[in-house]
């Protein structure tokens, strides 16, 4: 690398930790901000003013980062506004604002006794960590059982802040539309088990990493590791059984999760989903350089702030992954469309734009 090279990979490394730097201040202040502005209005849940302890992990704090850096000026604000303010703010009124029919269900007391279908699919992701070499409780708040960690949390509240994104941004389908599909008469057990289990055991599957940054990116590697999972310990979260909480297009990220699954190893996934397995060493080189380029390059064709690219074209990444169990293809592939990103002035918009 000549002083030039070097230069502008100093230059790169340094926006890249401010823009983590500023996510994270933007986000302890709107979470600091809005928890006040609860307290004031005594509408805060049982926490002083400097609680809930909310943070963005790790992964992601670079991952925003990244994304700003491939940006222009304009998207990497919408994203760095939609993570550092309106999550966090959403997620408070979400968990931890008092007088509202959601919050009371949220912040409920549960009787884990009477949760049969959660229980049953935690003890079942539980099992599949296990099955993986894995010690569970390093994934799930230092609990060794799943009859442990429900005991340890007995609100859907307290579940939620134990996931990966528990702490940053708001649970799916729990939002009160969501809550207000359940009937009110049931009792706050059977409402979370019929309508939140599968959204629960979701987000679990996420796990935490051992690494704070070795969460498996791009994004929809993420999602599909967790589908794949919690479709494992609890079918219904795909194909529903009677119950209300099937997840919406599950199906995709879980066909995906499928595939990885049977190329490079069931147990592979799960160690790679908990951070204990570098998704370098799952796919090799070749192939994780290439997913991770096609992922920025089908990011930026719409720059969704969730930033998961490609959630429904699934053929891409089936042709992805088959093209490199051949060596002369994936070679080739390089040659042809991953070489020019990497030679391209950064940031390689246009260069990304021609990969397809």
């Amino acid at each position: 690398m000549d002083d030039r090279g070097a230069l502008d990979l100093l230059t790169l490394s340094h926006a890249h930790l401010e823009a983590r730097r500023r996510l994270a201040a933007r986000f302890v202040a709107t979470a600091r901000d809005e928890a006040l502005a609860l307290a004031r209005a005594g509408e805060l849940l049982d926490a002083p003013p400097s609680a809930p302890p909310l943070a963005v992990p790790a992964a992601m704090q670079d991952l925003v980062a990244q994304a700003g850096a491939l940006s222009s000026a304009e998207d990497a604000a919408r994203i760095e506004l939609h993570y550092g303010e309106q999550m966090p703010a959403q997620l408070l009124a979400q968990m931890w604002r008092a007088r509202t029919d959601a919050g009371a269900l949220l912040g409920a007391r549960l009787d884990v006794r009477r949760l049969p279908r959660l229980a049953g699919a935690l003890e079942r992701l539980f099992a599949l960590v296990a099955a993986a070499g894995l010690e569970p409780a390093h994934h799930f708040g230092g609990a060794r059982s799943a009859r442990a960690y429900l005991a340890a949390r007995p609100s859907v509240r307290a579940l939620y802040a134990g996931c990966f994104f528990g702490r940053s941004m708001p649970m799916l389908y729990a939002q009160p539309a969501d809550l207000a599909l359940a009937d009110p008469a049931l009792s706050p057990e059977e409402r979370v088990d019929r309508h939140l289990a599968a959204p629960l055991v979701h987000e679990h599957a996420h796990l935490v990493p051992l690494d704070a940054h070795e969460a498996p990116l791009p994004t929809n590697l993420h999602e599909a590791f967790a589908a794949w999972l919690g479709w494992q310990a609890l079918p219904e979260s795909i194909v529903p059984a009677g119950n209300a909480d099937a997840l919406p297009g599950g199906a995709w990220f879980v066909a995906l999760g499928a595939a990885v699954a049977r190329q490079f190893g069931e147990t592979a996934l799960v160690r790679a989903q908990a951070g204990a397995l570098p998704t370098r060493a799952l796919f090799g080189a070749d192939l994780d350089e290439a997913i991770r380029w096609v992922a920025w390059a089908e990011w930026l064709r719409d720059r969704a702030p969730h930033l998961i690219p490609s959630a429904f074209a699934l053929e891409k990444w089936l042709k992805l992954f088959d093209l490199h169990r051949d060596p002369a293809r994936a070679a080739e592939f390089r040659a042809r469309a991953i070489a020019p990103v990497e030679a391209a002035p950064w940031p390689p918009r246009a260069a990304l734009a021609a990969l397809d």
